[in-house]
């Protein structure tokens, strides 16, 4: 048999291959001199039947693809058999019951006594039974949202009244089985120009921390002057215990210092978020920042290039400013 193929890291792509991330992939394999191929969504078949032939073989290999809700997907075929092969999968769709149920992840990080929403779960929802005991035990106004409990999808909708969450939740299209997150909605306090919202990065133990400008769409990195912010110690300490409770090394999650607070503390508002936002929910990248990007891009290929040497993957919490 010929020599298998090695690459130290793998991705797959839905994206173009131009894009700012493949480029930064590319930079940073030459500066760590580490072999890489991208996987286009049309090849996923085709690397799978090498990677089962051992003609192929990856160390580290990122999905960005695979959903873990089609199982039968060549992404997720793709994943499992590189797994078979004694690959390193991140962002393994085989682990959506924690990054993809976002009721069962508030439901975790509660216990453990983090700062979320006050939510519930409706198990199993039939359309011909309007939820009233839910209706009952919640103060129904804007401030309340519904929305899947399961996967990555991230649309809300508004509750302004128990008919309004019977709407809703049909709006939503669920159907007898669905499991459905009803939670609070914080709208962010403004300093300024600046509304106190942060969406966070996770990759590997690095973090990039990001906020926003007040009525602007794309965050932008907290520069070393913000670290003064009274929130940024409580940021890192939140972040560091996701991390611990969900088991994920490379995610983005967002929290909020809400205005209706008396106490002005932040508030998970979105819980960790797998994929980092560059997968198949995320197109065309319409909410990750160019400079995010490309540090993602550089941190996976430095995970790699330790992966490969037997060298710890996080050297502990480190964090990146603009």
């Amino acid at each position: 048999m010929a020599q298998a193929m090695r690459y130290e890291l793998g991705f797959n792509w839905g994206g173009r291959k131009d894009s700012i991330f493949v480029q930064e992939i590319a930079r940073a394999a030459r500066r760590y001199r580490i072999r890489w191929v991208c996987v286009p969504k049309l090849h996923a078949v085709k690397l799978q039947r090498g990677v089962e032939q051992e003609r192929v073989k990856i160390g580290v290999f990122l999905n960005t693809q695979a959903d873990g809700v089609n199982l039968g997907s060549p992404a997720m075929l793709l994943c499992r058999t590189l797994k078979e092969h004694n690959t390193l999968v991140i962002e393994d769709p085989d682990d959506i019951k924690t990054y993809a149920d976002k009721g069962l992840q508030l439901g975790y990080l509660q216990r453990a006594g983090l700062p979320v929403p006050k939510h519930y779960v409706i198990e199993d929802w039939k359309r011909n039974k309007r939820p009233r005991t839910i209706a009952r035990n919640i103060t129904l106004d804007s401030k309340w949202v519904a929305r899947s409990a399961t996967g990555m999808n991230r649309q809300l909708f508004l509750i302004s009244s128990a008919k309004s969450m019977t709407r809703a939740l049909a709006k939503a299209g669920f159907k007898p089985g669905n499991r459905i997150l009803i939670h609070r909605n914080y709208a962010p306090l403004i300093e300024g120009s600046r509304e106190l919202r942060f969406r966070v990065w996770y990759l590997f133990g690095h973090l990039v921390p990001c906020w926003y400008q007040k009525g602007v769409l794309m965050p932008e990195m907290l520069r070393t002057g913000d670290i003064s912010s009274p929130h940024f110690g409580q940021l890192v300490y939140l972040m560091g215990k996701i991390a611990e409770i969900t088991l994920l090394d490379w995610f983005v999650t967002e929290m909020v210092v809400s205005k209706e607070q008396k106490k002005k503390a932040l508030i998970i508002r979105e819980p960790a978020n797998a994929l980092a936002g560059i997968g198949p929910g995320n197109k065309p990248l319409n909410s990750v920042p160019r400079e995010v990007l490309r540090i993602a891009a550089h941190r996976i290929v430095e995970v790699a290039w330790r992966y490969a040497r037997g060298l710890p993957l996080s050297k502990g919490i480190t964090i990146e400013l603009a």
